[in-house]
């Protein structure tokens, strides 16, 4: 008996021995349930990517399964439909320009330059231009649009588009093309290659001789046949040309209705919606009205060139060449005077917009106010209702001058540095730029002395 509660007592101390390194039954449950939480939570991740990496496959390469981030607006860009805050244009520093022949606006035969294929693109670009219209930039990036290869030697002096093609008068070959923008498909729309006439008609049987300003109204393309001394429209649905002004031939400065006005090579054209506007070789200003074919001068005095602000015909233009209407004002290029004047519509006033009159023209390119910035030529002339786009020919730069101040500033290529060149802002090149078009986020210049369509950004 005694034995057997010894033994009793000392599996009792055995017990209690073990017990002082077994871990306490209370805190096993706990241990337990963050385990399995554990292993739980690894085998949804595991499924979870499982599921994406099967739906990644079966998924076209463009779609994704959940929604693909907003891009954020560049800085200091405005949101759509706030109000426009002045652009502050900087000044730049003058450059150097050699002399440049004018020879009456036409530009003549030049060796071959560099082909699309040959241009270098520079690896550095400079800075973005100040926010437009909308939280819109114009970086002034410049790309070749047309011809992809130099396959043809083509005269484009003058452009135009509506968003859809873009339309080109090849002056020397005397014919105007259209280039789709979706596909770069060109064709002829008006005219016979290397074929001069005065014929009205549909495709293929019309003649033109050396067409020139271009602008697209509505579902019609209204040009000028600059050879012919004639204002023609190219229907947007029959491609049939008919002559709105100007009789074929028959030069002059008379003001009448349709075949009864007579013009003098004519260059640049605009329309409003119901008038088109035309700047005539005469050194005056003339408007047309579409709906009943009566031409009046607005602005000049036939045949006497000079420069002179005031009321209608005692103002005085010299070579005025591109022209745009904007409200109430028409701008346009006054390509002799170096400057950019502003017409009235209503009462046909005449003032200078942008340029010094001053100056010694030729010499220098300069930005900044009104009175400082020095023009060479310029030519072409577009607006995007906030801003105004010129050509500046002499210069081989495009300018841009902000219409409620005024202030001009250089937004691609360098004063007098000539080339053919795709790339941003002062890095690219041009060569004698002309004609200018703008439809919102982009505008087309006819690169005259490139013969290259350059598309701007």
């Amino acid at each position: 008996m005694m034995a057997e509660q010894k033994t009793k007592k000392a599996l009792t101390e055995d017990r209690k021995n073990e017990n002082q390194f077994a871990p306490d039954r209370r805190s096993v449950g706990p241990r337990l349930l963050w385990v399995w939480v554990v292993f739980f939570a690894l085998m949804l991740s595991s499924c979870e990517t499982i599921i994406s990496y099967n739906l990644a496959k079966a998924l076209p390469k463009n779609e994704s399964i959940s929604e693909q981030p907003v891009e954020e607006p560049p800085p200091n860009a405005q949101q759509e439909g706030s109000a426009q805050e002045a652009v502050i244009l900087t000044d730049n520093s003058p450059a150097s320009l050699g002399p440049v022949s004018d020879q009456n606006s036409q530009v003549p035969e030049l060796p071959a330059g560099p082909t699309p294929g040959d241009r270098p693109v520079p690896p550095s670009v400079v800075p973005v231009s100040a926010p437009l219209a909308g939280g819109q930039r114009f970086r002034g990036k410049v790309s070749t649009f047309w011809p992809v290869h130099d396959e043809v030697r083509n005269d484009t002096f003058d452009v135009a588009t509506d968003g859809v093609s873009v339309f080109v008068a090849d002056r020397s070959h005397h014919v105007i093309r259209e280039i789709t923008l979706a596909n770069h498909q060109v064709q002829v729309i008006a005219g016979k290659l290397g074929v001069s006439g005065a014929a009205d008609g549909k495709q293929g049987q019309n003649l033109l001789n050396r067409p020139r300003g271009l602008v697209s109204a509505g579902e019609n393309l209204y040009f000028i046949d600059q050879g012919n001394h004639t204002i023609r429209k190219i229907d947007g649905h029959s491609r049939q040309i008919t002559t709105v002004a100007g009789l074929a031939g028959a030069s002059g400065s008379t003001d009448g209705v349709g075949a009864a006005a007579r013009f003098f090579a004519p260059v640049g054209i605009a329309t409003d919606g119901a008038q088109l506007f035309v700047t005539d070789g005469n050194h005056t200003v003339r408007k047309i009205e579409i709906t009943t074919g009566l031409v009046i001068t607005i602005a000049g005095t036939p045949n006497v060139a000079g420069y002179a602000d005031g009321p209608g015909k005692q103002a005085r233009f010299s070579t005025p060449s591109g022209i745009v209407a904007h409200k109430n004002d028409l701008y346009v290029a006054d390509r002799s005077n170096h400057l950019i004047r502003k017409i009235d519509k209503s009462s046909g006033s005449v003032s200078t917009f942008a340029g010094n009159e001053n100056g010694n023209f030729g010499e220098n390119s300069v930005d900044g106010s009104k009175v400082q910035v020095k023009f060479f030529y310029p030519t072409g002339i577009a607006t995007n209702l906030i801003d105004l786009f010129v050509t500046d020919a002499g210069n081989h730069t495009v300018r841009q001058i902000q219409i409620a101040s005024a202030r001009v500033r250089t937004l691609a290529g360098s004063a007098g540095q000539k080339g053919l060149v795709d790339a941003e802002g002062s890095l690219a090149r041009f060569n004698w730029p002309c004609g200018i078009s703008i439809f919102e986020k982009f505008f087309f210049v006819a690169d005259a002395r490139n013969h290259a369509i350059r598309k701007i950004e």
